[in-house]
């Protein structure tokens, strides 16, 4: 059989991954574990095209991309960025991770009202194949861009391989270096509006005063608009509780999972929710808002809680936080509903897209 050459977008992966960097790389590794013969995985881009404003980066992708593409030769493409990519002359695969944008686009600047509204939907078309990181994100395929449902296959995402067994004394330095001790609740994630954090420092707060020992550690790089986290801090009187680690790269993130109390994310919205699904990887009890897709990547492992009230989230945490019976039996629950979700299966089903095309 043929080997393909298969390009990627290295855009994605390049400064400090953030969720679709972190899908792509594990993507690529699982492919090349398990389909080497099949696909040769080629990365084209530029660094200079990561940090360009969106304009620019539109106007890069259009001219620029499409060069690089036809000089490595590439028999198909994946995509795995916000949009498909024009003129590449070769089968495309594009996986959508979340049209969160389109859903609020008055929240948005007028160059990411355009993005998203304008040449995001006009991107469909380049697609010769659409895969989705859950139903959920199929559903807004379908809904807000108009995408036939037959013509989005959905391919659910799965924890990272290195979260896994716990190695005390590694795992309790990379914590002592991010200045992290003691029993704490944790979140993962880009500190931004839609992860809903000063919900989480509201369910905090009376934990806080109940339990003496207990820290938030709300680990991720700035979003736009964190103040009304330190608002929200400074509000409830945590403000020596909530810890800030910043971004938190691949290999602290096992450590930091592994040492949780438990993981809250109370998110409005998300295409997938990687991080609920990691933390019950590394043995850590989930608690996740009851929206979007994240029933799915938590099933039976962990707790979907709704957001109209955050005592229920206090009290889940408190439970998790003193009663280390409860704790266990979370902790057994999200490891066996996680070990259903591996980046092999993720490569086999992405590999059947590539193969609907190049057989066609």
């Amino acid at each position: 059989m043929t080997r393909l050459r298969l390009g990627f977008d290295i855009q994605p992966t390049l400064g400090r991954p953030s969720g679709i960097g972190r899908y792509t790389i594990l993507l690529r590794e699982a492919l090349r574990r398990g389909f080497s013969e099949r696909f040769e995985c080629v990365g084209i881009g530029a660094d200079e095209a990561a940090s360009m404003p969106t304009p620019k980066r539109v106007f890069w992708e259009r001219f620029r991309l499409p060069k690089q593409a036809r000089a490595a030769r590439l028999d198909l493409f994946h995509s795995t960025g916000f949009a498909a990519k024009p003129g590449l002359g070769v089968p495309q695969v594009w996986t959508l991770h979340d049209l969160i944008q389109m859903r609020s686009p008055s929240r948005m600047g007028l160059v990411s009202r355009w993005y998203w509204t304008k040449e995001l939907p006009r991107s469909v078309r380049h697609a010769d194949a659409i895969l989705a990181d859950s139903e959920a994100t199929k559903r807004d395929a379908v809904d807000l861009l108009g995408v036939a449902p037959l013509r989005v296959r959905v391919v659910l995402l799965a924890p990272d391989p290195a979260i896994g067994p716990m190695d005390p004394g590694s795992d309790a330095q990379v914590r002592a270096r991010l200045g992290i001790d003691g029993p704490y609740v944790l979140f993962v994630g880009t500190l931004e509006p839609r992860k809903n954090l000063p919900f989480l420092v509201e369910a905090f707060a009376p934990v806080a005063r109940a339990v003496s020992s207990l820290s938030l550690v709300l680990a991720g790089g700035a979003g736009w608009d964190q103040g009304r986290i330190e608002e929200a801090v400074a509000r409830h009187g945590v403000r020596e509780r909530v810890k800030f680690p910043g971004y938190v790269g691949a290999q602290a993130l096992g450590p930091l999972y592994r040492g949780a109390v438990c993981l809250a994310f109370p998110s409005l919205c998300e295409g997938f929710g990687l991080p609920p699904l990691e933390a019950m990887a590394a043995g850590t009890p989930a608690i996740a808002s009851d929206n979007s897709s994240l029933p799915e990547a938590v099933g039976e492992g962990g707790r979907c809680l709704p957001l109209g009230d955050s005592a229920p989230w206090s009290e889940a945490i408190r439970e998790l936080a003193e009663d280390p019976a409860a704790r266990a039996r979370w902790s057994a629950r999200g490891l066996a509903w996680s070990s259903r979700f591996s980046w092999d299966r993720v490569a086999r089903e992405t590999a059947e897209a590539y193969e609907s095309l190049v057989t066609r």
